[in-house]
């Protein structure tokens, strides 16, 4: 199955005047970037999909414990994943600011993605 490609805001990628389909290991990145770039709630025709950022990920006292078990289980959930080999999750608390960057084992290879909000 292939998805159709999009640019780094998340805008359908249109080359030549066509729409271009992105395959292989290109495509789980680009499941899970935008798995975790959407909020719970942000999509009217499912509110149930995406991450709680606003409830649970960008409050001032967070347990990082619980962060990184909610990211974790939409990392291996995200369909062609297989396994996180790397982890690293930083959260500055006062700034509400969170970096990940992570490495997981695809059915197409390793993927690399980084997400800051």
């Amino acid at each position: 199955m292939s998805d159709l490609r999009t640019t780094s805001n998340g805008d359908i990628a249109i080359t030549n005047n066509n729409l271009t389909l992105v395959t292989a290991e290109d495509e789980v990145k680009q499941r899970l970037e935008q798995r975790l770039k959407t909020f719970r709630g942000e999509w009217f025709l499912n509110v149930e999909i995406g991450l709680p950022y606003l409830t649970d990920i960008m409050q001032k006292n967070i347990n990082v414990g619980v962060v990184e078990g909610i990211f974790k289980t939409h990392i291996t959930a995200t369909p062609g994943v297989l396994e996180i080999m790397e982890f690293n999750l930083t959260y500055v608390s006062n700034t509400r600011e969170l970096d990940l960057r992570f490495t997981a084992r695809s059915t197409t290879g390793e993927v690399t993605v980084e997400v800051t909000t």
